[in-house]
């Protein structure tokens, strides 16, 4: 598929949108979207509970949903908080080397921020946000340096003395959700191929395409798309609906012989 054909095929489906939103990351892009409707609730991790204080002692479990090398995109890890503000990453399916260093604990619009002295990726400290009360029963968190980031799931381990990590729920769709996912597979396998495990983030589920850097995101009905040939604002494509149609007619064409937009 040429990018130039598929322009016409983006055209259709901005007539069908809402206006974008300017944001540096998928997973703080959320957050800002939503945050304001959502009221806060009992969660694996609060607020109060990510101080310095509390922390100490404390061990994490991070479940990965997606992100970019060099960083791991799958898998599940560790962050071992000493009592004498250090730490210790172990080596696991989702942290191929064993990571130490001294940590410091800020704060920001977003959540807290843990940042990782000695963890060095692209030339750059690396830093965790912990996004708390994004679910009842675990919160949200993004580990970024310059270039590169992953993102997913943390709760307290049971290890720590927090609430256990619960087990990772599989988002579901409808019929209609999965037939545009996998029709752009087929019809733009440069874009939409070899997605991620479906992700959900404050009601939003989503893929990510790693070859493409793009993410496809859909909630109450309408598809965003984020990154790569997309940019990095959020574009709504428009209703599952209206999407779906394009995109039958879009094979209907093909299968005819015809170029497909």
């Amino acid at each position: 598929m040429r990018f130039s054909a598929f322009s016409l095929l983006c055209t259709l489906w901005s007539a069908l949108g809402l206006n974008s939103v300017r944001s540096s990351s998928f997973i703080r892009m959320l957050v800002a979207i939503v945050a304001f409707a959502v009221a806060p609730m009992a969660s694996a991790i609060t607020a109060a509970s990510l101080t310095a204080a509390n922390l100490a002692g404390k061990t994490l479990t991070f479940s990965i949903i997606g992100g970019n090398a060099p960083f791991e995109t799958v898998g599940n890890f560790d962050l071992v908080l000493s009592t004498s503000d250090t730490y210790t990453i172990p080596v696991s399916n989702g942290n191929v080397t064993l990571r130490s260093g001294s940590y410091s604990v800020t704060t920001d619009a977003f959540g807290t921020v843990l940042k990782l002295n000695g963890y060095v990726v692209n030339n750059s400290t690396v830093e965790v946000v912990i996004i708390p009360n994004t679910s009842p029963d675990r919160s949200s968190f993004e580990m970024y340096a310059t270039g590169a980031n992953k993102h997913g799931n943390v709760v307290f381990a049971s290890s720590g003395g927090g609430t256990p990590p619960a087990t990772p729920v599989t988002p579901t769709i409808s019929s209609d959700m999965q037939s545009v996912f996998d029709l752009a597979a087929e019809l733009y396998p440069t874009l939409f191929k070899d997605g991620s495990a479906l992700g959900e983030f404050q009601g939003y589920v989503y893929k990510y395409f790693a070859s493409s850097k793009v993410y496809v995101g859909i909630k109450d009905n309408l598809v965003h798309t984020l990154g790569g040939q997309f940019g990095d604002s959020i574009t709504s494509q428009g209703s599952v609906t209206n999407l779906l149609a394009v995109l039958k007619k879009a094979k209907a064409d093909k299968l005819a012989g015809n170029t497909v937009p």
